[in-house]
C-alpha cells in the first residue's frame, strides 16, 4: 500500500505507516520537525501534513502519555532505590566519623549535619553608625549620674561612678 493510498483527498494521513511512526518517535524524543523530516527523507511540507493529521496527533498523544508514565515509574524506582541505599550511606558516614584523619571526620560530620538540615550559622560584620535620640542621651546621662551605669575607659576597663 503506497503512502498516497492511505490519505484523504486533502492529503491527510488515514493510516500510520512505519515511516510515520518513526517520525513520531523522533518528535516525541524532542527533535524539531525540520530535523526529523530531513532524517527520514521527507520534505518539510509532507512531514507537516503527516504530523498534523488527526490519526498522527492522537497516536502521538498516546505515545507521549506512555512515555510520561514510564518516566514517572522510572523516577519512582530510582527514588525507592535511593531510599533503600540511604541507610548504607549513613553507615559509611558514621564509619568515617571514626577515621584517624581529621579532615575525613570533619567532612563526614558536615555531610551528616547538612543532610539533617542543621546548617552553620554565618556571622555578619556590620559597620553602622547609630545615632541615639535626645531622650536616650538624657536617660543615659541620668543613669550615669545616679551611678547605675559605669563608664568604659579607652582601654575597655569599666569605671563605676558613685
Amino acid at each position: 500500500m503506497s503512502e498516497e493510498n492511505n490519505q484523504s483527498p486533502v492529503n491527510e494521513v488515514k493510516v500510520l505507516l512505519p515511516r510515520h511512526k518513526a517520525l513520531m518517535r523522533l518528535l516525541v524524543r524532542g527533535w524539531k520537525l525540520t530535523d526529523a523530516a530531513t532524517e527520514l527523507g521527507y520534505s518539510l511540507s509532507r512531514a507537516s501534513v503527516i504530523s498534523n493529521s488527526s490519526v498522527f496527533v492522537d497516536a502521538r498523544e498516546r505515545l507521549e502519555s506512555e512515555v510520561d508514565e514510564k518516566v514517572v515509574e522510572s523516577m519512582i524506582e530510582v527514588k525507592d532505590d535511593l531510599k533503600r541505599t540511604a541507610a548504607d550511606a549513613v553507615k559509611v558516614l558514621k564509619t568515617e566519623l571514626k577515621s584517624s584523619k581529621e579532615h575525613i571526620r570533619i567532612s563526614a560530620a558536615k555531610d551528616i549535619l547538612d543532610r539533617a538540615g542543621i546548617v552553620k550559622e554565618e556571622k555578619m560584620n556590620l559597620n553602622a553608625l547609630v545615632e541615639p535620640s535626645e531622650a536616650f542621651i538624657s536617660m543615659l546621662a541620668r543613669a550615669m549620674k545616679e551611678g547605675k551605669v559605669g563608664k568604659t575607659g579607652t582601654d575597655g576597663s569599666q569605671e563605676t561612678t558613685t
